[in-house]
């Protein structure tokens, strides 16, 4: 199954693309009715005194959904709520309960709205940071991508590395399949998931993130040559021997 075959259109499509993600790589199916989560809707929509959107409400269900199936997949904490100090509807918390990704109230006329990241000092107070995602299903694939790690199998890696134009051109040769998403350049086949973007540390160089499923002693060139690069891996490395 190759999930991005396009680069998404519509939420639908985005929403699409996100329960593939899940299931292909988290091996787990998750499907809601949307009539068991309405009272949470109405409350959220009577404290904000806003309809929420079609994409807001995906959201709400597929946490409903994880935690009640006991099968969270995410990296931070589940916190939805509508809070009246910043006027938006928090998505998620960070693990470190220092930063909120959240929807402005005024962004909740939007199908698919857009998401900002909010700081907490010390004392709890909460501040606006910075735009993180024009949409929400845009913010949320990508979020997944960053912590491809947590997916279920054999192994992937971390690189950095200094030419992007050439990175962009191996990988687009190795793996055919590819769209671009927030920036990410996205490549795939049925056993390889991999993205480039901008190095955080340096734009000018090119940020190389890779998950594996199946034997590394298939993984096409574009994926061993880099291997050397990694600043981080998991599962098994691959090996000199594997390496071109």
């Amino acid at each position: 199954m190759i999930i991005f075959d396009r680069t998404p259109a519509t939420y639908q499509e985005g929403w699409a693309i996100i329960k593939q993600l899940l299931e292909k790589w988290h091996q787990v199916t998750l499907d809601w009715n949307e009539a068991d989560h309405r009272l949470i809707v109405a409350d959220l929509e009577e404290k904000s005194s806003a309809s929420l959107p079609p994409s807001l409400r995906q959201w709400i269900y597929l946490n409903e959904t994880m935690i009640k199936s006991g099968q969270w997949l995410l990296r931070d904490f589940h916190d939805i709520n509508y809070r009246t100090d910043i006027d938006a509807v928090t998505l998620m918390i960070q693990g470190e309960e220092d930063y909120y990704w959240a929807v402005k109230r005024e962004h909740l006329t939007q199908p698919d709205p857009p998401v900002d990241g909010y700081s907490i000092d010390y004392q709890g107070r909460v501040q606006w940071d910075k735009p993180v995602s024009p949409t929400l299903t845009e913010f949320l694939i990508t979020y997944l991508l960053d912590y491809h790690m947590m997916f279920e199998g054999t192994g992937g890696y971390n690189a950095t590395v200094a030419d992007k134009a050439a990175l962009i051109e191996a990988f687009t040769a190795g793996l055919p399949h590819t769209v671009v998403i927030g920036g990410y350049h996205i490549f795939e086949s049925e056993h390889v998931l991999a993205f480039i973007q901008d190095a955080f540390s340096d734009r000018t160089k090119a940020d190389l993130s890779v998950h594996y499923s199946g034997s590394p002693d298939h993984l096409p060139d574009c994926i061993r040559n880099n291997f050397r690069h990694q600043g981080s891996y998991y599962g098994p490395a691959i090996t000199k021997k594997e390496q071109v």
